[in-house]
C-alpha cells in the first residue's frame, strides 16, 4: 500500500494503529477505502465499549494483509465478538473488491504466480498479467 494511504490511516486512527509500521501493511491500494471504513467501524465500536462500565483494552492492529485473496488483520490482543463480526463482514467484502483498484472483483487463482490467490477485477487481471 502506498505510503500516503498508510500515513492517512495512522493519522486518522492513531490508537488503532499505534504499534503498526509501514511494512506491516501487506496489501495493495485498492483496499484502502475498505480498510479505512473497517477502521472507522472498529474505532466507533471500541470507543462505545470503552465508555461503558465493562471497558476492555482498546484494540491494537499489528498487521494488515492479504492472505488467499482476503483481507486479514492481526490484533495484539484478543478481540470481542462485535469486532470479530465487523472483521468477518469486511473480509467477505474484500473477496469481491479488487485489491489493485477497489472496483468490483472476484477471487482468482494464479498458476503463473505460484498458485496464489488475489481478488481482482477483469481489467486489473489483464493489466497485471494475473492469469
Amino acid at each position: 500500500m502506498r505510503k500516503e494511504h498508510v500515513d492517512d490511516l495512522i493519522f486518522n486512527f492513531p490508537d488503532l494503529y499505534r504499534k503498526l509500521r509501514y511494512q506491516d501493511f501487506e496489501c495493495d491500494d485498492g483496499w484502502y477505502t475498505l480498510i479505512k471504513e473497517l477502521s472507522e467501524s472498529i474505532s466507533k465500536t471500541s470507543f462505545a465499549r470503552n465508555c461503558s462500565l465493562s471497558a476492555k483494552p482498546y484494540p491494537s492492529i499489528l498487521i494488515v494483509k492479504q492472505k488467499l485473496g482476503i483481507l486479514r488483520l492481526t490484533f495484539e490482543e484478543e478481540i470481542d465478538e462485535e469486532i470479530m463480526l465487523l472483521l468477518k463482514n469486511y473480509s467477505n467484502i474484500s473477496k469481491e473488491t479488487c485489491e489493485n483498484c477497489g472496483g468490483k472483483g472476484s477471487l482468482l487463482l494464479s498458476k503463473k504466480h505460484s498458485k496464489q490467490v488475489k481478488s481482482l477485477c477483469d481489467a486489473c487481471k489483464l493489466k497485471t498479467g494475473w492469469l
